[in-house]
């Protein structure tokens, strides 16, 4: 199996540490950012795990995938867009939401052709579909498997959390959903292209965010809802995440928004 990037490098990636890509962006990169946001003006919803810390997460992520001939300006341009659907429709499988919303704006704003256009957004409606999905060209399993990755890990939790209160679910329902989708996307992982190394490590994440959503010691039955419930009082906008420390929380609640806020430090990303 061809390697595209060095194991040092794939290795920093996937652990989401001293990781900027700021200058990095190419141009129909940063158009595609730029029709995110103004898409975002008119939208009826709003989703703080969806906005552009997530797609950026996913394009410093791109180095782990091993080479499989995928076309990475495209992918790029899809991962900045892909989710701009969950602004717009609340149903599970957003992206179809997103393609439709994009599609009108592909060639004149950010620069693609048309036939580039059709494959983006079929990558998009694509991003979502675990089981039997309707795209699988090797940029579309990218793109899905990147989209998983962002799932795992202390941060992959706030989002799971974020998008079950904003559904309207109670935590007793929200935390059995969220571990059957993590291990649906583990599922996508392990039949994907990683190298070995890069596999543990990810396994690792993954064994996170489960011991997470699982703990069901008495002493912490209480807290897993107070970590709901405190996201939720501060809008769950994660720069206020500091003013959560040490405020009489339990101890569960406590350490989980210490090592959320340690993780994004460690993703952080800027345009």
């Amino acid at each position: 199996m061809t390697v595209l990037y060095p194991v040092t490098q794939r290795s920093r990636a996937i652990t989401l540490a001293d990781t900027r890509i700021g200058g990095r962006l190419n141009t129909a990169v940063r158009r595609s950012f730029a029709l995110f946001d103004n898409l975002l003006k008119s939208a009826p919803l709003d989703s703080k795990s969806h906005r552009q810390d997530h797609s950026l997460r996913l394009l410093n992520n791109i180095p782990v995938i091993c080479h499989q001939g995928f076309d990475t300006r495209l992918l790029e341009v899809a991962i900045a867009l892909h989710d701009i659907g969950v602004f717009y429709s609340q149903a599970m499988d957003h992206g179809r939401e997103s393609a439709f919303r994009i599609r009108p704006y592909l060639v004149n704003e950010v620069g693609v052709t048309p036939d580039e256009a059709d494959k983006i957004c079929s990558m998009i409606r694509s991003h979502h579909e675990y089981e039997w999905p309707s795209d699988n060209s090797p940029e579309a399993i990218a793109l899905r498997v990147l989209d998983c990755l962002d799932a795992f890990g202390v941060i992959g939790v706030y989002r799971f959390l974020e998008v079950y209160d904003r559904r309207g679910l109670q935590p007793t329902e929200a935390l059995p959903k969220a571990i059957a989708s993590l291990e649906q996307r583990r599922q996508v992982i392990i039949d994907s292209w990683f190298h070995p190394d890069d596999l543990a490590i990810i396994e690792a994440r993954y064994q996170e965010a489960r011991g997470i959503l699982t703990e069901t010691r008495m002493d912490l039955d209480a807290s897993r809802p107070r970590v709901i419930i405190s996201l939720k009082g501060i809008d769950w906008d994660l720069s206020r995440l500091p003013e959560l420390f040490d405020t009489g929380l339990p101890t569960y609640a406590n350490s989980f928004f210490h090592r959320l806020h340690s993780a994004l430090l460690n993703s952080a990303c800027s345009l």
